[in-house]
């Protein structure tokens, strides 16, 4: 008798985890929201956060344009192969530089392969911006952010450095 009551136990504490689990899964927040536009940090935010969503629309819409801006069409096509990759990536931003109209948003780029017990890699990369006075746009972005094919055969984008001077000790 005593066992029986000791296995009833475990079951249905097992089975109070289960519902728990089942619970937080259906409670948990729908995903990364958008946040205000207004600095290059917000906007490549928003641009990581439309493709994380599957809005290439959206993304679309902040990238600079210029001879070398991809059509829509690539566009969609690379991101939408790159899903898997973006499915496992999250974005953050640390810091900004600007210089007049450029910007380099510092980021983390957290790589997850999904497993139980993985933990994250944390990637610093940066992210160029310019302002063209309607607002900032996205010149290059990081992987999985950004298509490899792009930078080639004057097809996409290529990031103009600007000087700055060195800092004063």
């Amino acid at each position: 008798m005593r066992q029986d009551r000791f296995l009833t136990a475990i079951l249905a504490g097992i089975g109070l985890l289960a519902v728990a689990a089942v619970a937080l899964f259906f409670l948990r927040p729908a995903g990364q929201e958008y946040t205000s536009d207004t600095s290059p940090a917000g906007v490549i935010q928003n641009y990581a956060t439309a493709l994380q969503k599957g809005d290439y629309q959206r993304a679309y819409t902040y990238l600079a344009a210029g001879p070398g801006r991809p059509e829509f069409t690539a566009f969609r096509r690379e991101m939408a192969g790159q899903r898997s990759q973006l499915a496992g990536a999250a974005l953050e931003a640390d810091s900004t530089e600007q210089a007049g109209s450029d910007a380099t948003v510092l980021l983390v780029v957290l790589h997850s392969s999904g497993g139980l017990f993985d933990d994250a890699t944390r990637e610093p990369q940066s992210a160029f911006l310019h302002n063209n006075g309607s607002g900032w746009k996205v010149v290059w972005a990081p992987y999985p952010y950004w298509s490899y094919a792009w930078p080639q055969a004057g097809s996409g984008y290529t990031p103009t450095p600007t000087a700055r001077p060195l800092p004063t000790p």
